[in-house]
């Protein structure tokens, strides 16, 4: 197996489970793992690490990754990511996990902030920071007591392509609108079927929404809506994706139709498979639509009544979703200005909750994109709950910290970097918000696929962005 220090502490943070609102046992390691090295070591209450290590100089470097990961699996894979530590396998020069996400979002940057912890490198004095549910709504950066850091330059190590220097980022936040819904007995002698959303490509919801790929749960919001048309359609069950901020891949529903209608219902479900591959063939080609009989194990099940499931079909297909405003002020790059994702859906007993992330490197824009959920939610008599706020990085035009970053990757490449935005929210946007006058940068490996199974980071890569790592560090 491939390995050098930063591989070594990958696969340890790997080994202990470390979901978003769970990192309490891997910052209890990193807390240890400095105190075994004589390092100074603070654990705040958001459960966030700081680690200072002695270096050449007066002037210190922030180095700053997050520590939590998103938990997502394909739908028949047992791992239980409260207990259970990642499996890393490592395959044709990358390393992924099985059939779980892997976590190199942001596991990867945590490892090189180790590695600097545990070697004897040229480099300024460092401030590793480890920061805490960075995946929901930066919660731990935003709980950070900044004042007690003393450096005022930041490297952030939480990029996913090589030879990227991101200088900018989109704002966020999570809106979570909660539906009442109502039901009632199912009425004998009608039929139940499954209607499944699957073989989505997913991904992350601020990285890879750029591509426009496919939404479960919008796909199946969209499919019911035209069912209903045409049928007398009675839901039972409804769920889709696992996180806000992941595109969902699966979505399901448990209908019960007549008796004569069965059939029909399945080849309109097969047409809506064939009109949504057609509609995605460039960009997500591998949708499949599933519909077939299934059984509810109990004795008297319980029905959306049909205003409720108007209602709930309503807020499904109006609630914004993908891609809404493209970048004019980074030239010739194709950015997501703004979008919004629907991540979750989840129906138990009286209501169905919609889960959405959304983001924008425009705060009014953010603001407004808030005011539609807010508007759509009373429309459709639904409460609405906003967390997770974050705000955007802008862009810095003078920034001799990216000045220097180019010119150490220039002479380590042969060729220079490219100064980019990310429409992923990133934690330097916190970190200046709270110290005026931060430099910041943010860069790192290839890493494919995140927030899905297919998660991937290439280890040759890994390992080349760590020299580069060193190169710069030496040269502060």
């Amino acid at each position: 197996m491939s390995d050098n220090k930063v591989l070594h502490y990958f696969r340890k943070i790997c080994a202990i489970p470390h979901g978003s609102g769970n990192e309490a046992a891997l910052g209890g390691y990193i807390t240890s793992f400095a105190e075994k090295r004589g390092l100074s070591a603070r654990r705040d209450e958001a459960g966030n690490v700081l680690v200072r290590k002695p270096g050449r100089g007066a002037e210190p470097v922030i180095v700053q990754s997050h520590i939590d990961m998103v938990c997502e699996k394909n739908s028949d894979k047992k791992h239980d990511f409260l207990r259970d530590p990642i499996e890393v396998i490592e395959e044709n020069g990358f390393l992924r996990a099985n059939d779980t996400t892997l976590g190199a979002d942001n596991g990867i940057g945590a490892a090189y902030a180790l590695a600097l912890l545990d070697g004897a490198y040229a480099h300024p004095p460092l401030e590793a920071v480890f920061t805490t549910n960075e995946e929901v709504g930066m919660e731990g950066a935003a709980a950070f007591d900044a004042s007690v850091l003393t450096g005022r330059r930041l490297l952030n190590l939480d990029e996913g392509t090589e030879g990227v220097l991101i200088a900018s980022c989109a704002g966020g936040a999570r809106a979570d609108m909660t539906l009442p819904v109502e039901t009632e007995p199912a009425e004998a002698g009608r039929r139940a079927a499954l209607i499944e959303v699957k073989g989505l490509l997913g991904g992350h919801s601020g990285i890879m929404i750029r591509e426009q790929r496919a939404n479960a749960n919008a796909l199946l919001g969209r499919l019911l809506a035209e069912l209903t048309r045409s049928y007398d359609l009675r839901l039972y069950e409804l769920s889709g994706g696992m996180k806000d901020n992941a595109i969902p891949r699966e979505a399901r529903a448990v209908i019960t139709v007549r008796e004569a209608d069965f059939s029909a219902v399945g080849a309109a479900a097969a047409a809506f498979e064939a009109e949504a591959r057609r509609e995605y063939r460039a960009v997500d080609s591998g949708i499949s639509v599933i519909y077939g009989e299934t059984i509810i194990n109990e004795e008297t099940p319980r029905v959306l009544t049909r205003e409720s499931l108007k209602r709930t079909l309503a807020a499904i297909n109006l609630t914004p979703n993908g891609p809404l405003f493209y970048s004019a002020d980074i030239k010739g790059l194709s950015l997501v200005e703004t979008s919004s994702n629907l991540g979750v859906i989840e129906f138990s007993g009286d209501t169905v909750v919609l889960r959405s992330a959304l983001r924008s490197s425009v705060a009014p824009r953010k603001r407004g994109l808030i005011t539609k959920f807010e508007s759509l939610a009373e429309a459709v008599g639904a409460k609405i709950d906003l967390r997770g706020d974050y705000p955007e990085w802008e862009y810095r035009e003078k920034s001799p910290l990216r000045e220097l970053a180019a010119k150490i990757f220039t002479e380590a490449y042969g060729r220079e970097p490219v100064v980019s935005a990310v429409h992923a929210g990133l934690e330097p946007g916190v970190f200046i918000s709270k110290i005026p006058g931060l430099d910041a940068v943010a860069f790192g490996p290839n890493i494919y696929g995140e927030h899905t199974p297919g998660e991937r980071a290439e280890i040759s890569s890994v390992l080349r962005v760590w020299e580069y790592l060193l190169a710069l560090l030496k040269n502060m």
